[in-house]
C-alpha cells in the first residue's frame, strides 16, 4: 500500500530578543503586587507579604 505524504510549510516570524529591562517591565505587567528587580545582572520577582489579619 502505498502512503501519501504531506508537506506543510509553518513560517514562524521570529521576535527580538528582550533586554533585561524590557523583561522585567514585562514580568512587572504580568505579576502585579510583585517586586521585580534586577540583582547582579539577574531578574528576581518577589511575590508580596502574605499578612494576616490579626
Amino acid at each position: 500500500m502505498a502512503g501519501i505524504q504531506h508537506e506543510e510549510q509553518v513560517h514562524v516570524q521570529e521576535q527580538p530578543e528582550l533586554t533585561l529591562g524590557e523583561a522585567a517591565d514585562q514580568l512587572a505587567r504580568s505579576l502585579p503586587g510583585h517586586r521585580v528587580e534586577i540583582l547582579q545582572g539577574r531578574l528576581t520577582a518577589t511575590p508580596p507579604a502574605d499578612v494576616s489579619p490579626r
